[in-house]
């Protein structure tokens, strides 16, 4: 599952693709699986959540379904 985060503009320092706010913003929460983030190949700049619920980066062309946000009113 995509969970739009990118490292795109800078290696190693994973933004959310909709504000561009480090990923560990404000809190310092991150949740990569063991020895994740590694852009292995030199190719791995999107984030996705998998099995266990823990991130990894992988190709930005990789085929994956997607999560989205949705802002709930105070209604």
């Amino acid at each position: 599952w995509w969970i739009a985060g990118t490292d795109l503009g800078k290696t190693g320092s994973f933004v959310w693709i909709t504000d561009n706010r480090p990923v560990d913003f404000p809190t310092g929460y991150t949740n990569f699986n063991r020895g994740e983030p590694n852009n292995g190949n030199g190719k791995e700049h999107c984030l996705e959540v998998g099995t266990g619920t823990k991130w990894n980066d992988v190709s930005c062309d990789r085929k994956n379904r997607y999560i989205c946000e949705l802002d709930i009113c105070d209604c």
